[in-house]
């Protein structure tokens, strides 16, 4: 962070990948119900 004006870009970058995170666990939730209804629970 020695740029000036890096926190704003950092600041991105953690936004970005909190979204692709919580993107990821939505995803991921929803393949793990239709799994578990195709295995008859």
């Amino acid at each position: 962070l020695q740029v000036p004006g890096g926190e704003s870009a950092a600041l991105k970058l953690v936004l970005v990948s909190v979204t692709i995170a919580m993107g990821a666990l939505i995803v991921s939730e929803l393949l793990a119900q239709r799994v578990a209804r195709r295995m008859g629970r």
